[in-house]
C-alpha cells in the first residue's frame, strides 16, 4: 500500500483546524469570550496532533513521485516541503506555548503566541498555494481572474 496517497485525503483537516484556531483566538481577542479561548486552544492542539500523520504521508508521497517531476515542479516540490516542514514547526510551538502557559496568555506570551499563530496561517496558506500547483497544475488559480 502507498500511504502517501493518503495525504491529499487527510492535510485538509489539520489546515481547517489551524486556521480554526487562528480565527477563534481574533474573536477572543476581540470579544473576550471565554469560549472563544476554549475553542481556539482545542482547534490548535488537534491541528498539532493532526499535522504529523498529514506530513509523513507528505513526505512518502513526495518521495514516491520525485522521479516523474523536473524542471518547475520539481521545485514546485521542494519549495511545498519546506513549506509543509515550517508549518508543521510552527504549528507544534504555537500549541506548546498554549499548553505550558495553560491558556494563561498575557503580557510578552500573549504576543509571542500571536506572532506564532499568525505565522502558521501565512505558512499553511503558502504551503497549500504550492500543493494546489502541484496537484492541479502551476496555473490552476489563473482562471479566476
Amino acid at each position: 500500500m502507498d500511504i502517501g496517497k493518503l495525504h491529499v485525503v487527510i492535510v485538509h483537516f489539520p489546515i481547517a483546524l489551524a486556521l480554526s484556531a487562528l480565527l477563534t483566538d481574533i474573536i477572543w481577542i476581540i470579544t473576550r469570550k471565554e469560549s472563544f479561548r476554549i475553542a481556539g486552544m482545542y482547534c490548535l492542539v488537534l491541528a498539532a496532533i493532526a499535522v504529523i500523520p498529514t506530513a509523513f504521508t507528505g513526505d512518502e508521497l513526495l518521495d514516491s513521485i520525485q522521479a516523474g517531476l523536473s524542471g518547475d515542479y520539481l521545485s514546485m516540490a521542494h519549495t511545498h516541503r519546506a513549506l509543509a516542514v515550517t508549518s508543521l514547526t510552527l504549528i507544534i510551538l504555537a500549541a506548546i506555548v498554549r499548553i505550558y502557559r495553560q491558556n494563561n496568555l498575557q503580557k510578552g506570551w500573549l504576543g509571542i503566541y500571536y506572532v506564532l499563530i499568525v505565522l502558521v496561517g501565512a505558512f499553511i496558506s503558502a504551503t497549500g498555494h504550492y500543493g494546489g500547483m502541484l496537484s492541479f497544475g502551476k496555473d490552476y488559480l489563473s482562471g479566476l481572474f
